[in-house]
């Protein structure tokens, strides 16, 4: 990662484009991963429609953390990327809501956060991000930083799979991400 990542570049991102968060309205809601992979059930997704063409998603931060039944075993979880938008159908909508005043003076941002929505099959666009493994414990929190280093604009996606043996691994969800002009 660059030396301009993490707080730098949310420094950046704050005062040249507009910072959003989102969490579910109601702070119980809870989310749960599968018991295997499959390429169509991501756990989480964000992607951009085709419109508006001229803004660029940056995701900063997802905090995941462990609630309600535990995972049956060591979860997995995958962070992939796609260059097209792999929404199909289904899932429950994570509105975000602005965190600060922005330069492009927009309130709603281009990017839609879903979580157990269905994915269209995996195409030969894919790229994996990470993939790394995770103890369960009530209350743990897993924090991945995107550093800003990643980047979605229209028709794109990223997927966060997590999957745990035989109990899919329940999650509180908070996301945090950058809207600028492309």
């Amino acid at each position: 990662m660059s030396q301009s990542g993490g707080l730098g570049r949310k420094y950046l991102y704050s005062r040249d484009a507009q910072l959003f968060a989102a969490t579910p309205p109601t702070p119980t809601t809870t989310f749960t991963g599968q018991t295997s992979y499959v390429a169509t059930t991501p756990t989480f997704m964000i992607y951009q429609l085709a419109v508006p063409t001229s803004r660029r998603t940056i995701p900063l931060k997802m905090r995941l953390t462990q609630s309600g039944a535990l995972a049956g075993g060591v979860i997995s979880v995958a962070v992939k990327i796609d260059r097209t938008n792999r929404y199909s159908s289904d899932g429950t909508v994570i509105v975000p809501a602005p965190k600060a005043a922005s330069a492009l003076g927009a309130s709603a941002p281009a990017a839609i956060i879903r979580a157990n929505a269905t994915a269209s099959a995996e195409p030969e666009t894919i790229g994996a991000l990470d993939s790394f493994e995770v103890v369960p414990a009530a209350g743990a929190m897993l924090e991945y930083d995107f550093d800003g280093e990643v980047q979605i604009g229209p028709s794109n996606s990223i997927l966060i799979y997590t999957w745990a043996a035989s109990t899919g691994p329940t999650w509180k969800v908070m996301f945090e991400f950058a809207e600028e002009q492309s």
